[in-house]
């Protein structure tokens, strides 16, 4: 990865920190916003438990639209980069995008594998939250929350600290800023943070958002089918000790493939658009 140019001024650095410092509080506080004003109408209304989770989805939906349009005016005003500039869809690998995202959730299930063989006979954790497949939770998760939270954590809180900061050390900032506020256990921390670190770079190397957005839906929409049902040659690809994820052992060969699978895709594919330069 080539290395970001540096500017020498250490205010303009200062001035980068705060404002993603900024970007992030303004994240969560509209959370607290909206998830203040989701208990107030509950109780006013005595909402249902079933009504309770389509009012939580709505108030999430409307807090993750506040946030994004507060941080897209305070990173053009700060930056003076419109989110438009990085809008084109233009030259779009679909192939590639679908690879990326079976090979994030491959990676993802090697380290927790390991985190497994590591962790699990030693400690218990809790499993992540199950919620019910509504049709306004759906477009929370596959819709509402990827596209703001690019916009958040890859256009705002990279640009911001674009020329401040070497390449790496924005990429790897961003991406545990992004896994700390998805946390639900060890193991999610870290495979939200594969998933950060994978589209960050992709983002920094394109500038394009069509990426991070479309890998981050299509993501999530993987994440809504429950894998445990699974099974590969009579054996669960999932069972649970622990509070921990344990994979069987071909379904992680399995995921070595996709992962040299997508290696190969990618070297082809450049390989191909480099003789085209030429």
């Amino acid at each position: 990865m080539q290395k970001a140019k540096r500017k020498s001024n250490p205010d303009s650095r200062k001035e980068a920190i705060l404002s993603i410092v900024t970007v992030v509080l303004i994240f969560i506080a509209s959370g607290i916003f909206w998830g203040v004003f989701e208990g107030i109408i509950e109780g006013m209304l005595h909402i249902d438990e079933n009504d309770s989770e389509l009012c939580g989805s709505i108030c999430n939906i409307l807090s993750y639209l506040t946030s994004g349009i507060i941080i897209c005016i305070l990173v053009n005003k700060r930056s003076g980069k419109k989110l438009s500039k990085f809008l084109s869809v233009r030259g779009i690998d679909i192939p590639f995008m679908i690879l990326m995202v079976l090979s994030i959730r491959a990676l993802q299930d090697i380290v927790m594998q390991i985190i497994t063989l590591i962790l699990s006979d030693h400690m218990s954790i809790s499993s992540e939250n199950e919620y019910s497949l509504s049709v306004i939770y759906v477009i929370e998760a596959i819709v509402a929350a990827p596209i703001i939270e690019e916009i958040v954590f890859r256009y705002a809180c990279i640009e911001l600290l674009d020329n401040k900061f070497r390449s790496w050390n924005i990429i790897l900032t961003v991406s545990i800023v992004f896994a700390l506020l998805h946390t639900y256990n060890i193991q999610g921390f870290f495979a939200i943070f594969i998933l950060s670190v994978a589209i960050s770079v992709l983002y920094y190397h394109t500038r394009k958002m069509i990426y991070p957005i479309s890998i981050h839906i299509l993501y999530n929409a993987s994440c809504l089918i429950d894998r445990t049902q699974f099974r590969l040659f009579e054996t669960p690809v999932i069972t649970m000790k622990n509070g921990f994820y344990n994979f069987s052992l071909p379904w992680i060969v399995l995921q070595f493939i996709v992962i040299v699978v997508t290696c190969m895709y990618v070297k082809f594919s450049l390989h191909n658009k480099l003789r085209t330069k030429e």
